[in-house]
């Protein structure tokens, strides 16, 4: 399923998630916002980071 049969442009036209799936991704202060689809049956290994305590 294309990104584009499920968000409008303004979410296809982002620019595009340099990680280990296909999404597009809006930066905001201290974190990202990823858009992404999949089909139902997709399975996504869990990932897990230390949390940052530099973040006011």
């Amino acid at each position: 399923m294309a990104l584009s049969e499920c968000y409008p442009d303004l979410i296809c036209n982002l620019p595009k998630f340099s990680g280990r799936f296909d999404a597009r991704k809006v930066s905001a202060q201290s974190c990202d916002v990823l858009f992404a689809t999949y089909p139902a049956d997709t399975v996504i290994d869990a990932y897990r980071h230390s949390l940052r305590t530099d973040v006011a």
